[in-house]
């Protein structure tokens, strides 16, 4: 009797964190994965979005597909949204995709779906430092941050005009750079011009801080539910992620709301979301942070710990053409925490933890995951960092408590032997 062939998925600009999940999910469930592209969100100079999809057409159309997905923030989630309308498989549309990533059209966006969970929010221009003409002067202090951002690049409190102009004129040469793959792809598939080379101005929010995750099926949204972001004091770095949500159960009813009437209004669909939010327990208010219309891949495998379904696996579904079944509390923890390894100041790096050590620590908890950064001889500042600290690793674990979870993270840190050195 023939063989009946496996399904083919394409992953565009594929991530370590694809690479790893899928593996997993390959040894549970009868696919084939092509990987396409490189994880490119950190070498964008002379990157050609239109070069890159020509390419992809033509060696992709040499496959059977039967889906095509992306987890790469950007630009990968919407070259993957581009080449799935192409092949005709299950994925958002490009020109939704590319709204939610021009931050400013975002908040156009949400102002009419969602006005109460909006700041109030301008415009800067990236050379002057000023307020572009039209646009509503806030008051100082306000948050700055680009159009299109990563990696909390360049976002910062504005105390004053001076510090205003001193953001402007040291991230607009790269902004220019950065938001260039966005800005073609906007003026070929989004209905907007607005370049996105620009600083959006927006309120100060405090609070406590949370991402909501979800899915968008046949126009119907599912929340799979809220993250805590744990902060170091005084920092807009993040210290942990934890899952499920301490928020009252109500307050995260409300969130789940806002998100479900934000991503139906703006017609996502088939994909993955997950929006940062900003809890103000004051006054009651929730504000809308960000929109990420891709899942959260850091996050996948705590709803796999807590709830029983990784949501790589629900991507996978979606991608298929199957409809997600989705339930909580059916995983072997209650609590699940990614756990940031970070430093304030910059430092060489003279050991990492062996693969030894990792095993160790793998078989003594055999569903955490550990993600190293760096090498011997590296310094800190040469890897991805958020301007404001300097990150080495992330673990992932789950337990019957957050006490529980602290425990079993300390007992990582003390095996995982990294060695610092001064610059």
């Amino acid at each position: 009797m023939a063989t009946k062939p496996k399904k083919k998925i394409a992953v565009i600009c594929p991530t370590h964190r694809d690479i790893r999940e899928l593996a997993i999910l390959q040894a549970l469930r009868d696919f084939a994965v092509i990987w396409y592209g490189d994880d490119v969100s950190e070498r964008l100079e002379g990157f050609s979005v239109f070069d890159f999809l020509s390419v992809a057409r033509s060696r992709l159309s040499h496959e059977d597909l039967s889906g095509i997905i992306s987890t790469d923030d950007y630009p990968g989630s919407i070259l993957g949204s581009v080449l799935a309308r192409e092949f005709n498989v299950s994925a958002p549309r490009p020109e939704v995709l590319i709204a939610c990533q021009h931050k400013l059209e975002c908040r156009h966006l949400g102002r009419r779906l969602v006005p109460e969970a909006i700041p109030a929010f301008s415009l800067v221009d990236p050379i002057s430092g000023d307020f572009v003409a039209g646009e509503a002067a806030l008051s100082f202090p306000f948050f700055v941050k680009p159009v299109k951002s990563f990696f909390s690049i360049f976002a910062s409190v504005v105390s004053n005009h001076d510090d205003m102009v001193r953001i402007a004129k040291h991230a607009g040469p790269t902004l220019k750079e950065f938001a260039a793959p966005l800005n073609q792809l906007a003026e070929r598939y989004a209905p907007f011009a607005m370049h996105a080379e620009y600083l959006l101005a927006e309120e100060l929010m405090r609070g406590v801080q949370v991402t909501v995750e979800g899915y968008v099926w046949n126009g119907k949204a599912t929340i799979m539910g809220v993250v805590d972001s744990v902060m170091f004091p005084g920092t807009i770095s993040f210290r942990q992620f934890v899952y499920p949500s301490g928020l009252p159960g109500c307050v995260q009813a409300k969130m789940s709301d806002i998100a479900a009437r934000f991503m139906e209004g703006i017609g996502f669909d088939n994909g993955l979301f997950n929006i940062e939010m900003m809890y103000d327990e004051r006054d009651g208010s929730i504000r809308i942070i960000e929109v990420n219309p891709r899942m959260s891949s850091q996050f996948a495998d705590l709803f796999e710990k807590v709830d029983g379904v990784n949501s790589y696996e629900v991507l996978l579904n979606i991608a298929l053409g199957q409809e997600p079944m989705y339930a909580r509390g059916k995983g072997k923890h209650t609590v699940a925490v990614s756990h940031v390894l970070r430093t304030f100041s910059d430092k060489k790096i003279l050991r990492v933890p062996d693969k030894e050590h990792e095993d160790a620590l793998l078989k003594r908890f055999p569903d955490m995951r550990i993600e190293l950064f760096g090498k011997p001889g590296e310094t800190l500042s040469a890897l991805l960092q958020d301007g404001n600290s300097f990150r080495y690793g992330i673990i992932n674990l789950g337990g019957e408590s957050l006490e529980d979870v602290a425990r079993r993270i300390q007992e990582c840190e003390k095996h995982l032997t990294f060695e610092f050195g001064p610059l």
